[in-house]
């Protein structure tokens, strides 16, 4: 007698084993093995946020200069659960002549604590609501986030420009290895380029799970 592999629908609710344990392998809904990547069965699950900075009409302005503590988008997860960074994009729509052009991903101890809240969005639309909250500053270095240490301060993505900005292809990073950033912890992006910053649209994209998903 043959004995069919049975998998365990696993969309909404995450099952936590001890080590060591056996656990039944994770289906969907439509009962197919779980097979894709990690990000596409996350954005599958609803679990895949977005931060982003720009209206559809007004591009907001880098700061001027990289400037400690201070930055232009910050993630701060909530108690009992953890973000993943995925992916971050910047279209520059007006490069202003200035120099030493910088755009950074960074996390750090502590939390963001100026700059107009925004509400992180489901990435997929009726998706349910992140936990984590966000911020993005209205004028250039508007969020206000923990001053810079070499013992706590992890850099998890930087691209630079000595000279002015010319408009071309978006900027995108997408993580291979993102850092697992809980509670406690702050991430936030930095743009900033000398004299004048340029303007520019964003988003960043985050993976949100409970702690005990990954811990």
């Amino acid at each position: 007698m043959t004995t069919a592999i049975a998998g365990v629908v696993g969309q909404d609710t995450i099952t936590v084993a001890d080590e060591g344990n056996l656990v039944g392998l994770k289906a969907n809904k439509m009962g197919n093995l779980v097979v894709q990547d990690f990000y596409t069965q996350m954005s599958i699950e609803d679990r895949v946020y977005q931060i982003r900075a720009g209206t559809i009409a007004v591009p907001l302005v880098a700061d001027v200069l990289v400037t400690d503590a201070a930055a232009e988008m910050a993630l701060d997860p909530a108690v009992g659960y953890v973000c993943l960074l995925s992916r971050l994009n910047v279209g520059i729509v007006l490069g202003t002549g200035g120099t030493l052009n910088s755009i950074q991903v960074k996390s750090n101890v502590g939390a963001s604590s100026v700059g107009a809240a925004f509400v992180p969005l489901n990435c997929n639309i009726g998706g349910p609501a992140c936990h984590a909250t966000a911020r993005v500053g209205a004028a250039a270095g508007g969020v206000t986030v923990p001053a810079e240490l070499a013992t706590t301060t992890r850099v998890h993505f930087q691209w630079g420009s000595p000279a002015a900005v010319t408009l071309g292809q978006p900027l995108e990073w997408v993580e291979r290895c993102p850092a697992k950033i809980g509670a406690g912890n702050v991430a936030y992006v930095q743009l900033a380029a000398t004299g004048t910053g340029f303007s520019y649209y964003a988003n960043l994209n985050f993976i949100e799970l409970p702690l005990e998903a990954v811990s």
